[in-house]
C-alpha cells in the first residue's frame, strides 16, 4: 500500500472514530439529563472514562496521519510534479551538474520548510478540531471568521491577536459561567484563606411535617377520617346495629425532580489551596434545604391545587387565643405548634402580658426556642410562606397531620470531567408536597392586628 493510500485509510478511519465519540458524548448527555434518569456517581464516571478512551483514540489517529503527511512529501521530487517514490531513485539524477545541484538542494531546502510549517498547522487545526467538534463548534471557523483568517497579514490589530490566543488557550470555549480561578497563578504571592459561609435560615419545617420515602414516581396516600359517629344501645337478641363506614381521604402524590448543575473550572480546582470542591458541594446543599423550605412553607400559608387558602383575619390576641382554644378541633390539641412569618413572629415578640412579661416564652431546654400559650413556635422566611416580604402570617395546627412530603430519592451529587477543562457538579432531588388533612391547621392574617402595649390573656390552654 503506498503512502498516499494510507493516508486515505487513515482519514476514513480518523471519521469513523469521530462519529462514534460524537454519538457517545451525545447518548451520555441525555442519559444524565433525562428526568427519570437512575444514573449513579459510579455510572457516570464510567461512561466518561469510556469518553476519554474514544477522545485519546481519536488523538492517536491524528498523531499517526500527521506523521503519514510529513513522510509524504519527502517520497516525492520537488523539481517534478506529480513527482513519486520512485523518481528519487532514478540514477540519472546524478549526471547533473554541481550548478543546478545547489539550485536545486536549496529549492528543495525551501519547499521542505514551507511543507513542514504547513503539516504543523494542519496538526494544530485537526488536534483543535477534535475537541471543537465534542462541543458541538464549527471547526472551521473561529468566532464566526474562516479558519486562517488571522493570519493574513501583519496588519492584524493586536486585540485580534489577543482574542485569537485567548481562544486558542482554552481550546476554542470561553467560560463565562461557573466558578473560575480568581488568579492564584500571580507572580506576586497572594493568599486565599478558606471561605466561609453567610448563615442560613434553618430547615425547619421538614422536621415537622409528614416525611416519607416513596418507592414509586406516583402514588396513593390514604388518610383515615376522624371518627364522629358514636355506638348506639341496641334491644337484647337485637341486631347489631352498623357502624358508620370509615370515610378516606385519598391524597394523591406526584414526584417532580428538582435538578441543576455547577460548573467548577479546573483552573479553580488546581489553583485553589483549600478543599473548593466540597465547599461547593456544602453550598448546594443549601439549595436543596431552601427548595424543600419553600415548598413545604407555602402549604401552610396558600395550599395547593386542592385546598387553596383563604387567611382568617386575626385583629388581636382574643382571635388568637380562639382559634386556638375553640375554633381547632381539640382531637389536635396534644399535637399543636404554631408556624410563623419572620414578619409575624417580630409583632407577637414585641407584646407583653398585663404584668410586663414577654408575650412569648423561652423553652427551658433551649432559650434560642420560644413558645406562645404553652405550643412551640417555628419562624420561618416571609418569602417561604407567600412569596413576599413583610407578610405577618400565623399558622395553628398539628403539622404532622397537615402537611404530607414524599420523597422518591434524597439529594444526588455527582461530579464529572467535561470536555471544557471543567467539573461539572449535577445534582437531583425528587418530591412532592401536599396538604394531607385540611382541618389540622388554621391560616390567620396579623396585617391588621393591634399592636396594644399590654394584654390580658397569658394562661395556656
Amino acid at each position: 500500500m503506498t503512502i498516499a493510500e494510507r493516508i486515505t485509510s487513515k482519514k476514513k478511519e480518523l471519521a469513523e472514530k469521530r462519529a462514534a465519540l460524537n454519538k457517545k458524548v451525545k447518548e451520555t448527555r441525555a442519559a444524565v439529563a433525562a428526568d427519570d434518569s437512575t444514573l449513579s456517581a459510579d455510572d457516570i464516571k464510567k461512561l466518561q472514562a469510556q469518553i476519554t478512551i474514544l477522545e485519546q483514540d481519536c488523538q492517536k489517529c491524528c498523531d499517526d496521519l500527521d506523521a503519514l503527511e510529513n513522510i509524504n512529501p519527502l517520497l516525492q521530487d520537488p523539481n517534478e510534479k506529480g513527482g513519486t517514490d520512485s523518481d528519487m531513485d532514478d540514477s540519472s539524477a546524478s549526471d547533473i551538474n554541481g550548478s543546478d545541484e545547489e539550485q536545486n538542494s536549496a529549492q528543495a531546502n525551501q519547499s521542505a520548510q514551507n511543507t513542514q510549517a504547513a503539516q504543523a498547522a494542519q496538526k494544530n487545526a485537526r488536534s483543535f478540531r477534535v475537541k471543537d467538534e465534542i462541543r458541538g463548534m464549527d471547526p472551521n471557523k473561529i468566532n464566526g471568521q474562516p479558519v486562517g483568517s488571522h493570519v493574513n497579514t501583519n496588519k492584524t490589530p493586536l486585540s485580534d491577536i489577543r482574542s485569537y490566543e485567548t481562544w486558542l488557550r482554552s481550546y476554542g470555549e470561553r467560560r463565562d459561567a461557573g466558578l473560575i480561578s480568581t488568579g492564584n497563578e500571580a507572580v506576586t504571592p497572594v493568599a486565599f484563606l478558606k471561605p466561609s459561609f453567610q448563615p442560613q435560615p434553618e430547615h425547619t419545617l421538614a422536621s415537622i411535617v409528614n416525611r416519607q420515602s416513596v418507592s414509586t414516581r406516583t402514588g396513593h396516600f390514604p388518610v383515615f377520617k376522624r371518627q364522629v359517629n358514636p355506638l348506639v344501645t341496641a334491644a337484647e337478641l337485637a341486631a347489631n346495629p352498623a357502624v358508620a363506614n370509615p370515610a378516606l381521604i385519598d391524597i394523591l402524590y406526584d414526584v417532580q425532580t428538582y435538578r441543576g448543575e455547577l460548573d467548577i473550572s479546573q483552573e479553580m480546582v488546581d489553583d485553589s489551596s483549600f478543599d473548593i470542591t466540597g465547599y461547593v458541594n456544602q453550598y448546594i446543599t443549601f439549595a436543596r434545604d431552601l427548595t424543600e423550605q419553600y415548598a413545604l412553607g407555602k402549604l401552610f400559608f396558600i395550599g395547593d391545587a386542592t385546598h387553596v387558602l383563604t387567611p382568617t383575619a386575626a385583629n388581636s390576641l382574643a382571635d388568637i387565643k380562639t382559634a386556638y382554644d375553640a375554633t381547632l378541633n381539640i382531637a389536635y390539641a396534644p399535637f399543636r405548634q404554631f408556624v410563623v412569618t419572620q414578619s409575624g413572629f417580630a409583632l407577637l415578640d414585641s407584646m407583653t402580658d398585663a404584668i410586663g412579661r414577654p408575650l412569648l416564652q423561652p423553652v427551658i431546654s433551649d432559650a434560642s426556642q420560644k413558645t406562645l400559650f404553652g405550643s412551640p413556635i417555628t419562624v420561618i422566611q416571609d418569602v417561604a410562606a407567600n412569596g413576599t416580604n413583610g407578610s405577618k402570617l400565623l399558622w395553628i395546627g398539628d403539622p404532622k397531620s397537615y402537611a404530607f412530603e414524599a420523597f422518591r430519592n434524597q439529594m444526588t451529587s455527582a461530579f464529572f470531567w467535561s470536555p471544557n477543562f471543567e467539573q461539572r457538579l449535577a445534582i437531583f432531588y425528587r418530591f412532592d408536597a401536599k396538604i394531607a388533612d385540611n382541618e389540622a391547621g388554621i391560616t390567620l392574617d396579623l396585617t391588621n392586628f393591634k399592636t396594644q402595649s399590654t394584654v390580658t390573656t397569658v394562661t395556656g390552654a
